[in-house]
């Protein structure tokens, strides 16, 4: 019900999803945006652990 800046993030990783970390990165990009008028409990972050078959780089995926 409100127009006020709001984000929303998706963070993907390879088996480094966990609630310490998570929880940091969550504190530091609330903190880099609300430096830009977005209030942290407007911010939202999705965290995805990813199985190294489904990501690709170089060529490849991380499992070979």
């Amino acid at each position: 019900g409100s127009d006020a800046p709001t984000a929303l993030g998706c963070m993907y990783s390879i088996g480094a999803i966990a609630q310490e970390s998570n929880g940091k990165i969550t504190a530091a990009v609330s903190d880099l945006l609300e430096e830009f008028g977005v209030d942290s409990a407007r911010i939202y972050i999705n965290f995805f652990d990813m199985p190294r078959a489904n990501v690709g780089w170089s060529k490849r995926t991380f499992a070979g």
